[in-house]
């Protein structure tokens, strides 16, 4: 894999307390590693053994562990990205592992040193590693200019590859802790010159503990999300492309609307929320049936939502 054709990977893996997952991690990586790539762990002031953990694996001279006061994974992300030395990235979380072979395949794509961001697929996978659904790479057979969001990319942070010199004035934003990756990865589609997308399956991301994150969200982390689906939503309308984006505007911006009609103190935020939804009704026909019907009721009886939002935990 090493040769003066093939660039070097930084694949970084942001760890916080996560001592039962990280040997899994760091295990399908470091035996496919080679001295094209490099491991970089950055412990987010883990309280657990997992800082200790990513210390012993600093022993191998692939490996290169930060540690930091705990401010979170876009923090985490931020650090190893500036600390890397690769010319590409690959994010990893470290509760989540890579097939046996996805970083030759990740290496033999980059050897083409005009690739500016590579996209491949993911599965889904049970802890116990049963697969529950495949996310497949975006569709560019049309081209890249259709963006992310009609070809099919979720955006995720752990199906990319890219060049880090794309990126050297973007960082993840570390107020968000909802969309932050979606909106990383946004801007990065639209600075990339040249994007690869393959089909195969290089990453297996654990679902088990996760399905439940957006509802243990509070109404500043979900106003927080709103605003990156509408600043995405204009973007995309600007450039002649508003759908699927509005639909994700339209999700996010009823979910916040929902929580502050829950809590107290947010009546100002649900009125503007609800005054700038209901200013962009162009793309109401693109939503389902479900969005569609939340939509009604919000216009034509705030109150009424407000009350079927209490009553349900999510309208």
């Amino acid at each position: 894999m090493t040769g003066a054709s093939v660039k070097k990977l930084s694949v970084v893996v942001p760890v916080y307390n996560t001592e039962e997952q990280l040997p899994r991690c760091v295990g399908s990586l470091l035996p496919q590693m080679d001295d094209a790539c490099e491991l970089v762990l950055v412990d987010d002031g883990s309280l657990d053994s997992s800082g200790e953990l990513c210390d012993a694996y600093g022993v191998d001279p692939k490996v290169t562990v930060l540690h930091q006061a705990n401010r979170g994974v876009s923090a985490a992300r931020n650090l190893g990205l500036e600390k890397a030395s690769g010319e590409y990235i690959w994010f990893v979380d470290s509760d989540d592992w890579v097939p046996d072979g996805a970083l030759r395949v990740v290496l033999d794509r980059l050897a083409d040193s005009e690739i500016d961001l590579l996209c491949f697929a993911e599965e889904k996978v049970s802890v116990s590693g049963e697969t529950v659904e495949v996310l497949h790479a975006p569709c560019l057979g049309c081209g890249a200019k259709d963006g992310p969001l009609l070809l099919g990319d979720g955006l995720y942070p752990h199906s990319h590859a890219f060049r880090k010199s794309l990126c050297f004035d973007l960082r993840f934003d570390e107020s968000l802790s909802l969309l932050e990756d979606r909106q990383f990865f946004y801007r990065l589609w639209l600075k990339a010159v040249k994007i690869v997308s393959i089909d195969d399956a290089l990453y297996c991301y654990v679902v088990d503990r996760r399905d439940s994150a957006v509802n243990n969200q509070t109404a500043e982390k979900l106003l927080g999300a709103q605003r990156v689906a509408k600043e995405i939503y204009l973007s995309e309308s600007c450039l002649g492309r508003p759908s699927p984006a509005y639909s994700s505007y339209v999700l996010f911006t009823l979910m916040a609307l929902s929580k502050c009609g829950r809590e107290c103190g947010f009546e100002y935020d649900f009125n503007r929320l609800r005054s700038e939804l209901l200013s962009h009704p162009d793309g109401l026909q693109s939503l389902n049936r479900e969005l569609r019907l939340k939509y009604k009721l919000l216009k034509s009886s705030p109150r009424l939502f407000i009350l079927a939002c209490r009553v349900k935990e999510f309208l």
